[in-house]
């Protein structure tokens, strides 16, 4: 006979599986700083590279501003990164990972618990399957 409270189980730990479960084990075998690391440094480049992109479309609809880009591109040099418009960007780019380590912190905090549920849901199971074959066996 099929126990009731075991199938709700199984059921829940498939419904999370299929959604959740690829993000949130994915971190359950990292540490947090690591896990923080890989998603600031994954959607910085994304971004970064996001904004290349975009800055070639400019260049290429607007000839006289992709002059204004080169100029600007080679006159860069270490001294100058506070001046405008790359002091601006240098600090874009210090509140966006201030943020996105916030960010992925807080995710994985949240994933944890996640994971914790999960692994308690897996050692119910566990046991009433345990439980089960003892009871076949007397």
């Amino acid at each position: 006979m099929v126990d009731e409270k075991k199938i709700r189980v199984m059921t829940g730990m498939a419904m999370y599986e299929k959604k959740e479960a690829r993000e949130i084990l994915e971190s359950a075998h990292v540490s947090k700083r690591k896990f923080v690391m890989n998603g600031v440094v994954e959607t910085f480049l994304i971004t970064n590279v996001s904004l290349f992109f975009i800055g070639l479309v400019v260049a290429m609809i607007n000839p006289t501003q992709a002059e204004k880009i080169e100029q600007l591109v080679n006159t860069f040099t270490p001294a100058k990164l506070w001046q405008l418009p790359w002091g601006i960007y240098a600090a874009f780019v210090i509140i966006y990972t201030l943020i996105a380590t916030y960010y992925y912190s807080s995710l994985y905090d949240r994933t944890r618990v996640d994971v914790k549920r999960y692994e308690s849901r897996r050692n119910i199971l566990k046991k009433m399957n345990d439980s089960s074959s003892n009871k076949k066996e007397s």
